[in-house]
């Protein structure tokens, strides 16, 4: 049915002229009944399809091309808690919006940097500004301070989104989710210059779905920069790392160098009380599980850029992740059992990239990660009925993933844009468990598999920037998928309409801002 719904904005689309669009406006106002300018506002149908975005004007009101049925409006604002409203008139009427409380009494701010601007669909967020205004530590806190964006167990959410990816630079890597979010965490949030949140990414990022790309900074010409830092933190246990920058252009190349080492002792403890029935029969479990992990960890990530000539740069990079001897211990008491594990563990990543842009519209890029961890476990446990088990054992894992591309775009008459590329992913992972010791637990025995991933992904289409502030981007995007003796062709079709308005940035504005004494928190520009 989705699918069915896409194709058919497809051809909706396609046959628009940029004079005969319907329009759905509104107005974003404040408790007091004060219009709120520089409000982002998502329209997506109710499955979440992505439809179009704006930001309100000075007076409050907003306009979006599309007037679909049903739609749901996500509101965000920087000092406002986001909103979501479900609508069907043309007209969206007045949305409220409920303050924030991290602002201080009386306080005059000026401001002249744009804080978020509408490009193509893609929300622009500069971090800059948000990482003098707040108090964070790394790259990983600037992004969750957006509005919108939430941390949800160490992992990035976004209202209105089911799922949202995290890419660098524009191009997806062969680094996980995890890999990455990590990276960001030991990233200082001096070098990230602007997140794009997008609702609907464009087939060019090779990422369906929701995203959020993080563009890093780049210095001035002929520039030295450095940066040192360090972070303390104490639950039970120190914790505590470091972290250096450096930063260097000349001429024409650049080279961006970090070195975070830390070390970390937590523990966490559970307490579970549950009903469990078995044949018929309730039985009352309670159980207090403590884990303690220790040990170091050293990640490195450095860039080395080189321009070219005026249009064609080229990029190397290398990011490292390395863990030596981890501890960890997990006791588990309770009136069903009693165990008690000990862990140790190394692992090792390495990345390796290499990207290439061109004056005439191609990117070229690869990308190779390998990944290897050593998990030595040695569990001892005893039952309610007395029987004992002991299972010594080591766990294995390897992982090598390649990844290339090349994107191309042509730029045609009347503001047309022709775009094409393909990706193509291979993962090779390998996974084994082997026993030294097995007692009181029988059909117990050494155990490895090996996985091979291979999804070619390849599209076209094109964009089209009218007068009025309208962008018009019309795609279709094939892949093939295989992991073992399962393969899979799949067809996304993809159409976006997004509505700018002339000078549609939120440029920072001199306002007084009135809010109860005592709250005493960073003050965020507006």
């Amino acid at each position: 049915m989705e699918c069915k719904k896409i194709i058919a904005g497809l051809f909706i689309y396609a046959g628009f002229a940029s004079s005969v669009f319907s329009q759905t406006t509104g107005k974003v106002v404040d408790t007091n009944q004060q219009p709120v300018e520089g409000a982002t506002i998502v329209m997506q149908l109710p499955d979440s399809t992505y439809l179009g975005a704006t930001i309100s004007a000075a007076d409050g009101t907003f306009i979006l091309e599309p007037e679909p049925e049903d739609y749901l409006l996500i509101v965000q604002h920087l000092l406002y808690q986001t909103r979501q409203v479900k609508g069907q008139a043309r007209d969206a009427g007045i949305i409220t919006m409920e303050a924030k409380d991290y602002n201080l009494d009386e306080v005059v701010i000026e401001g002249e940097r744009p804080f978020v601007t509408v490009e193509q669909g893609k929300l622009n967020y500069d971090i800059s500004a948000i990482s003098e205004k707040h108090i964070v530590n790394n790259a990983y806190e600037a992004i969750c301070k957006l509005p919108g964006v939430q941390d949800r167990n160490g992992k990035l959410s976004l209202v209105g989104a089911k799922d949202v990816t995290v890419i660098l630079n524009g191009k997806a890597s062969t680094l996980t989710q995890e890999q990455l979010i990590e990276m960001l965490k030991n990233t200082s949030a001096s070098q990230v210059q602007t997140a794009e949140v997008m609702y609907n990414t464009p087939p060019e990022y090779h990422i369906r779905g929701a995203a959020i790309n993080i563009v890093t900074a780049k210095a001035d010409d002929n520039t030295i920069q450095s940066e040192l830092s360090a972070t303390y933190s104490n639950q039970y246990f120190s914790s505590y790392s470091g972290n250096v920058n450096f930063l260097l252009t000349k001429g024409k190349s650049s080279l961006n160098v970090s070195y975070n080492p830390g070390y970390s002792h937590i523990m966490t403890v559970m307490d579970l009380v549950s009903q469990h029935t078995y044949d018929r029969k309730v039985y009352d479990i309670t159980q207090t599980q403590k884990i303690n992990t220790k040990g170091w960890k050293h990640n490195i990530y450095a860039e080395y850029g080189y321009q070219i000539n005026e249009d064609n740069e080229l990029s190397v990079g290398y990011n490292g992740a390395l863990s030596d001897n981890g501890k960890g211990t997990i006791d588990v008491n309770g009136n069903f059992q009693n165990s008690h594990n000990d862990k140790l563990q190394d692992s090792r990543l390495h990345n390796v990239f290499a990207r290439y842009s061109s004056g005439f519209g191609l990117d070229l890029g690869v990308d190779y990660t390998d990944y290897t961890m050593n998990d030595k476990n040695r569990l001892e446990s005893k039952l309610t009925d007395n029987t004992c088990q002991l299972l010594d054992y080591t766990s294995d894992q390897k992982i090598r993933k390649f990844s290339v591309y090349a994107d191309q775009n042509h730029a045609l008459a009347n503001d047309w844009t022709l775009k094409y590329g393909v990706r193509y992913d291979y993962t090779d992972n390998k996974n084994a468990q082997f026993f030294n010791q097995t007692e009181g637990k029988d059909n117990v025995g050494n155990s490895s598999s090996r996985l091979y991933e291979q999804i070619t992904n390849f599209y076209g289409g094109f964009d089209k920037e009218f007068e009025n502030g309208l962008s018009l981007s019309l795609s279709a995007t094939g892949e093939y998928y295989s992991i073992g003796n399962y393969h899979k062709w799949a067809v996304y079709p993809q159409a976006s309409l997004s509505y700018s308005p002339s000078g549609s940035c939120w440029a920072f504005r001199r306002k007084k801002i009135t809010l109860p004494i005592g709250i005493c928190r960073p003050v965020p520009l507006i």
